[in-house]
């Protein structure tokens, strides 16, 4: 059966993280991914988790230092669509492969390029080491920890996040050539990768009262509505987490609990700005935590949900691999490696009927397909001539011209579209009348919601439906995040608007998925991920998993369905038709944790576990002590490993046989450890750092956030990373503005997020709605908007 990205040729330079996970969504969704790695295969292939983020990939080594080499790249290039690469700045330049020597001769070639902080960025030398940037942000602080700060961050939140990111860019510009038959350059950065992996916690707002600080361990009870008390223990020594954000939910939970007489009641339209007294807020910490411990966690799960009360199980990663909705979902695939045998790793996590994304294969084994692609380049027609541009007037925007219907509410679903119009979609955001429950939190309704045009209607009256249905009927995509059968009672299934719009792609992002053992359970962030292990992950080894974790399935999820979206683009040019599709907060979560292999026994191979210190991965991936301060240091390569051996006091390293490769150091990790502590506790932060850095070893000194600074600096302000406007209720705003970028159709930011309504009258006037037609709709209450009679607030 056809998947989404078939006919897509990508040879894949890349390394690292980033760049291969990229590579695995686009092969697993069709793409002929061809590896290319150099002589002796790709530096980074003693990661375990290599077998997971190149499946279904072919290899071929080439040494790209050779002329011999370099005209085989061009070759390649004349027949593939995308060159995905990772290199420093200037390095592929260096080569005689750099952008602009490739474009000159292949016009039509996308050429993807991911760094550590972005061409131009007054660092863009430094290091790209996703923890190295994270500790220059000031990450380290953003973590809870047992032990102090700075603590790791367990997360790669920049890997994955610019993984996500520049295949939504690659597809985006396959778009927009599929108009103007001409590829450019494309470009994210980890950097960019963690901003829009912590979109709802980055940003500066004038005037703003200081965010709460998260990073403290402990329950914490900041409103009436939203029972916040972090990771809960049961009878049976296992561990859950609640959310009552919906309205009415706090008080079902209290009654759960058997204590709803001790607090004093409040109606759930006013419940979060009914503020509990301290003796309230005292009493609730005391005594939930106590209660829970009286029943085993199932025995609460099923209360829950008897209630429609979100509350989920927290375990360590992995153990979700055997959850009833995983195992529904076919979410975990095995894979009968070369090298590691039969193994079990999440899977394609997109649901996509008419064109199912696959495992087409293990991951290669180094330079295993080199004979094979050689022998398809004389039987491949070049891509160029080929291509048949639509619409090259279409040439401003990367999605110019491509209109988006977003039912969606809360963050997730609405994120993706808002991803979709800084690339120049056209997206109308249709609500309620009441408006969508996030307005009433603006830190989350920003980012989510900017650069729409905002239209308030009661779809459930008939005039209200036709409304709805001849937005559609304008669309190229539809999405929603409603529970499963809602959409469906609403009139805005897929199949009643597929008839109204043949050609439509179609995306819901359900909490659990369309059906299922879950499907029906609401679902909030950060549950699913303490599902999924993040939290466990978090805390370290041997600690109880912690409650705050920076990177949440709200702000993956929202990534990953906006690459979904600009996929099926990709697939209704090539095949004139529409498509239904399907992906998860639950799936996202798993799949932000990709990185985890289990044994045919469910054992753990793999997974980026920290120690119980929260220092780091290993000897060579962590933070070390030194005298009067720590140091971050990350030595990945062999070639970093000899720079280490090269500093002064450290040469004995590389005399000593326990440390002689990558699975010697592995096996004798703590040893290693305990000789490299001694050396940094012996100097200070900036002796240890100018003896690393005299010899290249990559390192950087954790520093307080510098998400302010961030979102202030003048740099990313002109460069679009940081977009700064005024909004009535807030003042100046500062929050993420572009986070992929394009040599020939740059992206566009409309604006900030729309009021309730903002939009209603022009959106119906367009849609053939007089003025007379208009007031009388709203007077039947079908329709409203901002300023209108009795029309509420405009808040968010």
């Amino acid at each position: 059966m056809a998947r989404l990205l078939d006919g897509l040729t990508v040879l894949d330079l890349s390394w690292g993280m980033a760049g291969p996970f990229a590579g695995m969504l686009l092969a697993d969704n069709g793409a002929d991914v061809i590896k290319v790695e150099p002589p002796g295969g790709d530096p980074f292939r003693f990661l375990p988790a290599y077998h997971v983020w190149n499946r279904g990939k072919r290899s071929m080594e080439l040494d790209l230092k050779t002329e011999a080499g370099r005209q085989t790249l061009m070759d390649l290039c004349a027949k593939a669509d995308v060159l995905l690469e990772s290199f420093q700045p200037g390095a592929a330049e260096k080569l005689g492969i750099g952008y602009d020597t490739l474009a000159k001769r292949f016009p039509h070639l996308i050429y993807a390029s991911i760094t550590g902080y972005g061409r131009g960025h007054e660092r863009s030398n430094k290091p790209g080491y996703d923890h190295l940037i994270q500790a220059w942000m000031g990450m380290t602080e953003e973590v809870q920890s047992y032990r102090g700060h700075p603590a790791f961050h367990a997360f790669p939140a920049g890997a994955y996040g610019a993984g996500q990111l520049i295949v939504t860019g690659i597809m985006a510009a396959a778009h927009s050539r599929g108009n103007t038959g001409k590829g450019q350059r494309v470009e994210t950065s980890l950097l960019d990768g963690m901003a829009i992996l912590n979109t709802m916690q980055w940003n500066w707002v004038e005037g703003a009262p200081p965010r709460p600080d998260l990073t403290a361990i402990g329950p914490k009870l900041p409103r009436r509505h939203l029972m916040s008390l972090g990771i809960l223990e049961c009878s049976d020594g296992k561990s859950l987490c609640i959310h009552t954000g919906v309205p009415g939910r706090f008080a079902a939970a209290l009654d759960i609990f058997g204590i709803a007489d001790k607090i004093t009641p409040a109606a759930p339209n006013v419940e979060k700005n009914a503020p509990l007294t301290e003796e309230e807020r005292s009493f609730i910490i005391r005594e939930i935590p106590r209660i829970l411990k009286t029943k085993p966690r199932d025995h609460w799960l099923a209360a829950f949900e008897k209630a429609d009360i979100c509350s989920l199980p927290v375990d360590p990663p992995g153990v979700v691999f055997s959850d009833p909705q995983t195992v529904f979902d076919k979410t975990i695939a095995t894979v009968d490696d070369p090298v590691l045998g039969a193994i079990k790793m999440v899977g394609p996590i997109l649901k996509a009927p008419d064109a199912p994304p696959a495992i087409t294969g293990p991951a290669p084994r180094a330079g295993e397909h080199t004979a094979e692609v050689l022998a398809e380049l004389k039987k491949r027609p070049d891509v160029a001539a080929s291509l048949k541009p639509r619409n090259p007037a279409l040439n401003k925007h990367p999605l110019q011209g491509v209109r988006i219907v977003d039912f969606g509410s809360y963050f997730a679903g609405p994120s993706a579209s808002k991803m979709l119009s800084d690339l120049g979609a056209e997206v109308i955001k249709v609500e309620p009348l009441q408006g969508d429950t996030l307005r009433g939190s603006p830190f989350a309704f920003r980012p989510a919601q900017r650069g729409k045009r905002a239209i308030a209607v009661d779809s459930k009256t008939p005039e209200g439906r036709a409304i709805v249905h001849k937005l559609v009927s304008r669309a190229d995509i539809v999405t929603h995040n409603m529970r499963p059968g809602a959409a469906e009672r609403a009139g805005i299934g897929y199949d009643e608007l597929s008839k109204i719009r043949p050609g439509l792609i179609y995306l819901h992002s359900p909490g659990f998925g369309g059906a299922g053992p879950r499907s029906h359970l609401p679902a909030f962030a950060p549950l699913i991920s303490a599902m999924a292990g993040m939290q466990s992950l978090a805390a370290g080894k041997g600690n109880a998993p912690v409650a705050f974790w920076s990177s949440n399935e709200d702000q993956t999820g929202g990534c990953f369905s906006a690459a979904w979206l600009s996929m099926a683009l990709y697939y209704r040019e090539r095949t004139g038709k529409g498509i239904r599709m399907e992906s998860s907060l639950f799936s996202a979560a798993m799949m932000a944790a990709c990185e985890v292999i289990l044994d045919a026994n469910d054992n753990a191979l793999f997974r980026f576990e920290i120690d119980k210190d929260q220092t780091g991965y290993n000897a060579l991936c962590r933070l070390y002590h030194a005298k009067d301060g720590w140091v971050m240091m990350v030595v990945m390569t062999g070639r970093e490993w000899k720079a280490l051996t090269r500093v002064q006091g450290l040469a004995a390293l590389g005399d000593d046989s326990r440390f002689a490769d990558h699975a010697a150091r592995a096996r004798n990790d703590t040893a290693l450890a305990e000789t490299l502590g001694r050396w940094f506790a012996a100097r200070t932060v900036a002796q240890a750092m100018a003896a690393l850095e005299a010899q290249g070893v990559p390192c950087e000194v954790p520093g307080p956030s510098r998400t302010e600074s961030f979102f202030r600096a003048e740099e990313n302000i002109k460069s679009g990373r940081v977009v700064a406007y005024r909004r009535e209720q807030d003042g100046l705003v500062h929050e993420t503005g572009h986070s992929i970028f394009f040599s020939s159709t740059p992206g566009l930011i409309r604006g900030p997020a729309p009021m309730l309504g903002e939009h209603t009258k022009e959106i119906l006037r367009e849609i053939g709605y007089d003025d007379a037609g208009i007031e009388e709709l709203r007077e039947r209450k079908v329709v409203t908007w901002r300023g209108a009679p009795g029309a509420k607030p405009a808040i968010g």
